[in-house]
């Protein structure tokens, strides 16, 4: 799982990069489009505002990139997010956590589910980095 970094040209492979958000704090959420909708290319395609609302929007909306928050995905965040995987396989998921351990190797062993983890406190200064190393990965 990648951390905060990196810079690469902002393309998954296509014109525009679809992104779905599943963020329970609004004042999170607009912090969030706000990044998003500075940099061209970024189209949000639906915004979720419970965990079971964001399972269906990623079925329905097929989108390249998922922005959730850990707290969104229940008292266990790995299940939650083995669910967002199997409901969208083929998106980038990039988790923002209140905590850097909240995934570790023992608690979830295996491949890390999320593509990608930012801690909250560093959203604005590392979101837009870490969806361009993601991007040139995608390549």
């Amino acid at each position: 799982m990648l951390g905060c970094g990196g810079s690469a040209y902002l393309r998954f492979g296509m014109s525009t990069i679809r992104v779905l958000l599943g963020i329970p704090s609004p004042a999170l959420a607009r912090v969030v489009e706000h990044l998003l909708r500075e940099h061209p290319g970024m189209e949000i395609v639906d915004r979720s505002d419970t965990a079971d609302a964001l399972f269906r929007d990623a079925a329905r909306t097929s989108p390249h990139l998922i922005v959730t928050s850990e707290r969104f995905l229940d008292e266990t965040p790995e299940l939650g997010l083995a669910h967002l995987k199997r409901r969208q396989p083929g998106a980038k998921l990039i988790v923002i956590t209140c905590d850097e351990g909240w995934w570790n190797e023992e608690a979830a062993p295996g491949p890390p589910l999320a593509d990608a983890a930012v801690e909250a406190e560093d959203l604005v200064r590392s979101l837009m980095p870490l969806i361009h190393t993601l991007a040139a990965d995608a390549r």
